[in-house]
Formats: C-alpha cells, structure tokens, sequence
C-alpha cells in the first residue's frame, strides 16, 4: 500500500519536536525590517522588536526582507482540484502525467480519488488580481484534462493561481548574504522545497556554528553575481 504524506501533520510533527527543544515559536507575526545594532541584530515585527545574533530567511519566493532577488525567474501557474471521480484506477496505476512540451501540463490523483491538472505558466511575477482570468485559465485546463479522457467525468471543484520560482542554474540559494554578515538564506526554487530543506538545513547548522560544510559552495547565494551576465546564463 502506498504511503501519503499529510503536510499538515508533518509541519506540526515538526512544530512539537522544535518546542520539545526549547524553541520558542510565534504565529501571525509579519517582520516589517531588520537592521544591525550593537553587534546584534535587531528584527522588527508586527509583535514587537527581537534580537539575535543571526538570521535565517525561509521566504521561499516571496523577496526577503533584506537583500534582493537575483538570478532567479518567478511565474505563475494555474491548478485545478476535479471533484471525486467514481472509477478507480482513474488510469493506468494513477500514475503522473507531466508533459514535457512547455507551457506544460501535469495531472495527478489524489488519496480520495481526484485529479489535479496544472500548468499554463505565465511570465508574471504575481497572480492575478481578476477572478475571471483564473477561471478562464481554469476551465482551460479542464478542456485540456477532458481531451486527454474525454470519457471521464471531470468537474472542477476547486481553483487555484499561484507563484513558481526557478533559479537560473536550477539550484537553491543556502548560505550567508555575500556582504551582510549573520544573514543566512534557505531558499529552495524550482518546487523542491521539501528536499532542499534537508540539505539546507545540514550546510546551515555548520556554517552558523563556525564549521565548513563540503557542498555550500555549490548552493551559495554569492554565486548569482557569475549568473547573470550581458542577460544571459553563465554558471562557472
């Protein structure tokens, strides 16, 4: 039998470890700036001011309150969520179905026997701010999901529009800011966040005690100045 994740169950699994050790979480709370004083860091938040000695910026696309985004491509991408369907296997296996042709389409099951369809990425940075235009592009990838099974019962229950990012070599950003020093960035790219998260967080837990880790160079947030040259890709 298959295993499926619940992300939900898994963030907070991770929630409790963390307070089991002595973290101190706070929810609801937006960082408006940080700046340097006194050798420390001083975070300022919806919830009042903080200090600490380092900062690591989890901001995934979104521009992170300090330093800029550079070497990275962000779109977006339309989703939709089909309402149960009755036949199981829906295909062969349920396997994915991603296409390699680009704008692309992807369809995948769910554990309670839906299908999502997503794709027809646009070069914009931010979503939409009309609801007929995601319906629009919705009930684009439905057709295009009814053509594949034109025998299928496909109901879109659920819309989504959302930003994607990529880096331009294909890799995440993890290490410190080339020049603000106790700045720290883990920053997947390319929807892979779950695996870069693993791999970020054992190249940050020793760069920020001091030690050297053998592949932060490779992920390295001061490689994006080789990156980007004359408008083109250049990775060294």
């Amino acid at each position: 039998m298959k295993k499926y994740e619940k992300p939900y169950k898994f963030v907070n699994g991770i929630w409790q470890l963390v307070e089991s050790m002595g973290v101190h979480l706070v929810e609801y709370t937006d960082v408006t700036g940080v700046s340097d004083g006194n050798g420390r860091l001083l975070i300022a938040t919806s919830k009042g001011d903080f200090q600490a000695d380092k900062v690591l910026y989890t901001t995934g696309y979104e521009t992170p309150p300090v330093g800029k985004r550079v070497g990275a491509n962000i779109n977006r991408s339309y989703v939709i969520v089909t309402k149960p369907i009755a036949q199981s296997p829906i295909w062969h296996e349920n396997a994915l179905i991603w296409e390699t042709k680009n704008p692309y389409l992807y369809l995948r099951t769910t554990v309670d026997n839906r299908i999502i369809v997503g794709g027809l990425d646009e070069e914009q940075a931010e979503v939409p701010h009309s609801d007929k235009l995601i319906i629009k592009r919705c009930d684009q990838l439905k057709k295009q999901a009814q053509a594949l099974f034109p025998d299928l019962p496909i109901e879109i229950e659920f819309s989504y529009c959302a930003t994607f990012g990529d880096s331009i070599d294909g890799l995440p950003f993890i290490g410190e800011h080339p020049t603000k020093k106790n700045h720290y960035y883990l920053l997947g790219y390319g929807g892979n966040g779950t695996v870069c998260s693993m791999l970020g967080s054992k190249i940050l837990a020793e760069l920020m005690t001091g030690k050297v880790h053998p592949d932060a160079h490779i992920v390295q947030p001061k490689r994006t100045s080789s990156l980007i040259k004359d408008g083109k890709t250049v990775i060294n």
